[in-house]
């Protein structure tokens, strides 16, 4: 296991799209992620659904997506996703 700050710099990335994360990640990320400008998505593994929430806590079944606002509109706009 890397840390993602690792990652980042070994790789040279510039910025950070999209991460899926397990909630308590999601809970510790949310510091990092409120004060910036990405959307927060909660993942039902049992449904197969996804919705939109508005700040990083426990998640309907443990997964979250954080993404940047080009992202979420994107993925908002695939209506072939399981949104709910």
């Amino acid at each position: 296991m890397k840390r993602l700050d690792s990652i980042i710099e070994s790789e040279k990335i510039e910025r950070v799209d999209l991460i899926k994360c397990d909630d308590e990640s999601g809970e510790k990320l949310g510091k990092i992620f409120d004060p910036l400008d990405y959307r927060y998505f909660s993942i039902d593994d049992v449904r197969g659904t996804i919705r939109p929430v508005t700040r990083l806590r426990k998640s309907d079944h443990f997964n979250v997506l954080v993404c940047r606002q080009e992202s979420a509109e994107f993925l908002q706009a695939d209506r072939t996703l399981p949104w709910v």
